[in-house]
């Protein structure tokens, strides 16, 4: 099997080694990580966590690991819990650079994700090459969650798998875990999130999947710039994971 989905709650990428935090008392991802690599005598792992909060527990858990890339792609801790993961926060001993945080604004949408895919993610594990690739698919940043304001569609979450798929077939042979994260918009959001994540690591045609028309979409228009430049950012916090 070259790919698979956790539909699991929670991640738990808020609990740290010695305590729960948040909605999260276990830190299941980081768990599977650690166990992976003893257990298949993997290299490395890159962790890709798309859920709208930052990863705190699972940050402090690699921080000093060169083993494990972590990036977080999540909205501004200025605007939401837990208000850590700024782009200084990226390593500490062996781990520094290991560990790239990506603070989006709100109401980024689907534009700045794919953005990040493109720039941040693709390149970083042209560079890391790992033997494998875990996404925590966290689903709260879709437009009609009740906690956070990142605005993304269903569209945007199966544009956003169908680039890890082609991420993970380039540099680790397919291997993909994808585990469920945060999600709260449990009638506009999760069956529709829900489905483009699945149906796009399993390769289906995702072109119809899309939220009832009675929920108003979010203003898909907005320019790139400060997206742009936060990726300028974190390229010169780690130089030598774009060369």
């Amino acid at each position: 099997m070259d790919r698979s989905f956790a539909l699991i709650r929670p991640g738990g990428h808020h609990a740290f080694k010695d305590h729960g935090h948040g909605f999260c008392f276990t830190n299941n991802t980081s768990i599977m990580i650690k166990k992976a690599l003893k257990k298949y005598d993997l290299d490395r792992v890159l962790l890709w966590d798309w859920d709208a909060h930052h990863f705190d527990g699972t940050q402090s858990i690699f921080y000093e690991n060169k083993n494990v890339l972590t990036i977080s792609t999540h909205q501004d801790g200025r605007t939401l819990f837990p208000g850590t993961g700024s782009i200084e926060e990226n390593g500490k001993g062996k781990g520094r650079g290991y560990n790239m945080n990506i603070p989006l604004k709100p109401g980024s949408s689907d534009k700045a994700y794919l953005e990040v895919t493109e720039k941040i993610l693709k390149p970083a594990a042209a560079s890391f090459k790992p033997d494998l690739l875990v996404i925590q698919a966290g689903q709260d940043n879709h437009y009609t969650d009740p906690l956070t304001d990142l605005d993304l569609t269903a569209k945007g979450y199966a544009r956003l798998m169908k680039k890890a798929v082609e991420t993970a077939k380039k540099h680790c042979n397919s291997k993909t875990v994808s585990i469920l994260g945060g999600g709260y918009g449990i009638e506009g959001g999760l069956p529709y999130t829900n489905l483009a994540v699945i149906a796009a690591m399993a390769k289906l045609d995702t072109s119809n999947i899309r939220e009832p028309k009675k929920y108003e979409k979010p203003d898909l228009s907005k320019k790139l710039t400060e997206t742009r430049r936060l990726i300028n950012k974190i390229k010169q916090e780690h130089p030598f994971k774009f060369r």
